[in-house]
């Protein structure tokens, strides 16, 4: 938990500034998710007169690797920012929409 705190939330809003918006927003609140769930799991399968603390190691590193999955996910959109919906895969702007109209006339002279 302390490491989504810590690292997750400065790499959310390095990915929202890159494009991905409320995308952004999801890889943290669904690991949270899934570290819940898999913790009940882990607790309702747990053999009787199994302790809290027989638990807990398993626990922490399932949470550890979820976290780390998380931030991947958050780096990776950082590494690759979004693509707006109006540009097509594989889309390459010509010479005049790269430079502008404005400097295109002033290349040409």
């Amino acid at each position: 938990m302390l490491l989504e705190l810590l690292i997750g939330i400065p790499l959310t809003i390095t990915a929202w500034k890159r494009g991905w918006k409320r995308w952004a927003v999801l890889p943290l609140p669904l690991a949270l998710v899934v570290q819940f769930v898999i913790g009940l799991i882990l607790g309702a399968t747990a053999p009787a007169g199994t302790t809290v603390d027989d638990l807990a190691g398993t626990a922490i590193a399932v949470a550890l690797v979820i976290d780390l999955l998380a931030a991947a996910v958050l780096v990776g959109m950082i590494v690759k920012p979004r693509r707006s919906a109006s540009e097509p895969v594989g889309f390459k702007p010509s010479r005049e929409q790269a430079l502008g109209d404005a400097d295109l006339h002033k290349v040409g002279q």
